[in-house]
């Protein structure tokens, strides 16, 4: 493997669901694919060799490749990455949660893997669940609901979802809650 292919990988910022990452590429010409899976998946998958990861990343991207009539390849050729990525925003991450962030460098002709695969883990924030009061309010126009939470004397984060009351209605009867 030609001493190039190496990367630097630096933490920006790491919030309680998201992280912003730079990468930068010891070989800013060779293209190079990045990915990112919960330690949790990597350890139930079995992920601890760079074979193991890379025919996973591959059989992921066959699935989503799958969805539109795409081979793994089209995929990866989709996500190739040459030079440094600068801002790189990871979202949807779960907090108190530990990742692995991984790049390696590809061949999108032959969809072989040039190198080593690089690890870098990192863990999101944990959010301290306390009481709180929120005043809630919202607006039914048509079949839409505009809805406004606001804490009452809180500044941090917290998260809100809406159900319908037949699936609440429909659980609770399937497990004997009344």
């Amino acid at each position: 493997l030609p001493a190039s292919y190496t990367f630097t990988v630096e933490m920006l910022e790491c919030s309680y669901f998201s992280a912003m990452i730079d990468v930068y590429p010891g070989d800013e010409i060779t293209k190079y694919l990045v990915g990112i899976w919960s330690m949790e998946e990597v350890e139930e998958a079995g992920l601890d060799t760079d074979d193991a990861l890379f025919n996973y990343d591959m059989e992921y991207k066959a699935w989503l490749g799958s969805w539109s009539g795409q081979s793994a390849m089209d995929v990866a050729r989709q996500q190739l990455h040459h030079g440094a990525i600068y801002d790189l925003k990871l979202k949807d991450l779960q907090p108190a949660t530990e990742y692995l962030f991984y790049a390696f460098y590809y061949d999108p002709d032959t969809g072989e893997r040039l190198s080593d695969i690089h690890r870098y883990t990192f863990t999101t924030l944990s959010v301290d669940l306390t009481e709180q009061e929120f005043n809630v309010s919202y607006d039914i126009v048509g079949p839409n609901v505009d809805v406004t939470i606001s804490p009452k004397g809180y500044d941090g984060p917290y998260y809100f979802d809406m159900i319908a009351k037949k699936l609440v209605d429909d659980e609770c009867a399937a497990e004997g809650i009344t």
